[in-house]
């Protein structure tokens, strides 16, 4: 039963994972889907909800630094959502305190699936990792743009809380601005490429998440260990999103993350310098709505 229970967590958190991999892989533009508006470039007329499904494979580490990763295949539901104040897209799910061409301040969300301490060399007879929930207030400022292409900042500051056996439990707080790239050139509007990077830092005890080891569960290759708040390591990221057929849309992401200077690289759970997540699949998009809401790009 509990093997069954933390498979069913890791497949709810698939779309999520999905979707921090490939921050393209929300929506490509389809030729007579989708219209401008052209009184101002800058802004798409796209429907207001999409429904659909896919199916995907994907690798990702138990945790930063982590010498192993989970390797698992999955169908998931596809579903967007693009109103006024709450959107789930290609910028992930968040909810809206201000938006204008340039500038967007919102409430966003994020999360991790859960880790079994019995497959992870480093953790072999500690506690499992909970699911982590993310939520805070996110701001995005556009840094330059040009035909297609777009530079942004993202800072992004979020509480994190665990859920598992033992309900829900405060982990701490992650600040991980970045910056993002995103490409969707007019000669090739059946593709669409979005690159990332940005450092992660971990306060208020979120890196003992990770990292921390209790007495208890010290060994004679394994010391006890209290994580520092601090850097935790710099990911760079980058997705495509390729409109293979008209209702059907082929995704890849790749990350890698770069954990050099970490504070906590004396842990005897940091494991690796680098670590690398890797995502593909698609995505058949089965239902679009009539009505379409205006959004800046």
């Amino acid at each position: 039963m509990n093997n069954r229970i933390f498979l069913m967590k890791k497949t709810y958190f698939s779309v999520a994972l999905i979707l921090s991999l490939i921050p393209a892989a929300s929506y490509a533009e389809q030729p007579g889907m989708v219209s401008i508006d052209t009184e101002n470039l800058n802004k798409e007329v796209l429907p207001l909800y999409e429904l659909g499904l896919g199916a995907g494979w994907a690798s990702i580490p138990h945790y930063p630094a982590s010498e192993q990763n989970n390797n698992f295949f999955f169908p998931f539901p596809y579903f967007i959502y693009r109103g006024e104040i709450f959107r789930a897209d290609r910028q992930g799910l968040r909810a809206l305190f201000f938006e204008s061409e340039d500038m967007e301040v919102n409430f966003s969300f994020d999360g991790s699936p859960p880790v079994d301490s019995s497959e992870n060399d480093a953790r072999r007879g500690m506690d499992n990792l909970d699911t982590l929930l993310q939520a805070g207030p996110s701001v995005r400022y556009k840094l330059w743009e040009d035909v297609g292409e777009h530079l942004s900042v993202q800072i992004p500051l979020r509480f994190a809380t665990s859920v598992g056996g033992g309900g829900f439990n405060y982990e701490g707080i992650l600040f991980n601005p970045q910056f993002r790239y995103s490409n969707n050139r007019e000669y090739d509007t059946k593709t669409r490429f979005v690159a990332t990077i940005g450092p992660k830092f971990g306060y208020d005890k979120l890196n003992d998440f990770y990292y921390g080891v209790d007495p208890k569960f010290a060994t004679t290759t394994r010391n006890s260990f209290d994580a520092n708040d601090g850097y935790i390591g710099t990911e760079l990221s980058f997705g495509s999103f390729y409109n293979f057929l008209p209702d059907v849309n082929l995704f890849f992401g790749a990350s890698v993350s770069v954990n050099n200077g970490s504070v906590n690289e004396e842990s005897p759970l940091y494991r690796e310098d680098y670590d690398y997540r890797l995502a593909t699949g698609f995505i058949y998009s089965m239902y679009k709505s009539e009505k379409k809401n205006v959004i800046p790009k």
